[in-house]
């Protein structure tokens, strides 16, 4: 097929499943499938993914994803692969990121260069996951994908989680804690009064064996997401440096990493008190808290942007690269330079993979950004494409 034709009927297609496509262009679509069977086949590959965009907030859908496209067939025209249906719900969710959203699948999905067997997240299985009692010099290793045996009292190592049956109320001795996940890792804890805790790559928790007193009290370094139990009679507060997070029964994102100037809280459910010692404010769903030189700045979000990281993409709603590139290297635990410092403000809308090779991000970045990656020994450079 020539790239001009595929350019066209690619910039229809991609009319036709955001509900942007006219009388005209349908009727136009319609004819030019059934004018051949290659026109058909190619059509029905395509509605193997059958995506259903609920809304949208870039009208410029087409013009800005029409490269993106041709560049995907020429992938999709190396080699064959097998497809399978899969149904992705999106809501307020930007152009770009249906397009890179669409690449992300079909390299997860179709591509098959793995002949090992392995599967992607065996890359992240021998990431870093330890407990650390207070005053004990060692540490516990944590394997992922592995139940470990604790020999600690009321606690239990399950399903890469990390469970705590111990009681709140007068009995054992309390201690504090430390769970400590490393680059490419993360994990969960269920703490003793049923709060749940997901930890993200290069982040730490500190916290007692069991609550007493007043308040929950726990300290966050990185970045965590929370689904707290609700008791009226113990506030659960969250300390991360500055940051003073307090809350009855909600569920929330915290990160607020050294090497991010800015650090971020994001309410899903519930109602939360943040503030820093200095300024307090309350936010309600779907709204965040931006901390930056000790200013509080809040605005509204589409809150899975800040909590995809627990599951199997990565979304980012014009993010600056630099910021997208630090997230890659926790997360892959590889080091990165720019080339050109002007390319940090490059902004990236899109989703990529989790656990995939990292140079599926890569193909996917280059494809709608003017950067590239060159992978060398010890890091790995970004430079401008030309």
């Amino acid at each position: 097929m020539e790239e001009k034709t595929v350019k066209h009927i690619s910039s229809l297609f991609l009319k036709q499943f955001t509900g942007e496509i006219s009388e005209e262009e349908r009727k136009e679509l319609d004819a030019w499938v059934q004018k051949n069977p290659e026109n058909q086949a190619w059509f029905e590959q395509k509605n193997e993914l059958n995506f259903v965009v609920d809304d949208h907030r870039n009208s410029s859908l087409v013009k800005d994803s029409e490269e993106a496209w041709v560049e995907l067939e020429r992938k999709m025209d190396k080699k064959s692969r097998s497809y399978r249906r899969r149904i992705i719900r999106y809501s307020s969710v930007a152009a770009a990121i249906v397009i890179v959203a669409l690449c992300s699948i079909l390299f997860m999905l179709k591509e098959q260069e793995n002949v090992s067997g392995e599967t992607p997240k065996d890359v992240h299985k021998s990431a870093l996951i330890s407990l650390l009692v207070d005053g004990q010099r060692d540490s516990v290793r944590l394997n992922i994908d592995k139940n470990i045996h604790i020999e600690l009292a009321g606690v239990r190592n399950e399903a890469n989680t990390l469970i705590y049956d111990t009681e709140k109320g007068e009995g054992n001795e309390i201690e504090y804690h430390t769970l400590y996940v490393g680059k490419g890792g993360e994990y969960k804890v269920i703490l003793p009064d049923g709060s749940v805790v997901w930890l993200n790559s290069e982040s730490s928790l500190r916290y007692p064996t069991r609550f007493s007193g007043k308040r929950r009290e726990v300290e966050l370094q990185g970045q965590g997401f929370f689904e707290v139990e609700r008791d009226e009679q113990m506030p659960f507060e969250v300390k991360s440096g500055d940051l003073r997070v307090e809350v009855l029964g909600t569920s929330f994102d915290i990160m607020n990493y050294a090497n991010e100037k800015q650090a971020r809280v994001t309410l899903a459910s519930g109602k939360l008190r943040v503030g820093n010692g200095e300024r307090a404010m309350v936010i309600v769903p779907d709204q965040q808290v931006e901390i930056e030189n000790r200013e509080l700045h809040v605005r509204q979000v589409d809150v899975r942007y800040y909590t995809s990281w627990m599951g199997d993409l990565f979304l980012f709603d014009e993010e600056p690269l630099d910021r997208v590139v630090r997230k890659l290297a926790r997360w892959y635990d590889r080091d990165f330079k720019f080339e050109d410092s002007t390319l940090v403000k490059t902004r990236f809308s899109g989703a990529l993979p989790k656990y995939d090779d990292i140079s599926k991000a890569f193909e996917l970045l280059e494809m709608t950004t003017k950067v590239k990656f060159i992978i060398q020994e010890d890091v790995i450079l970004i430079v401008r494409r030309e």
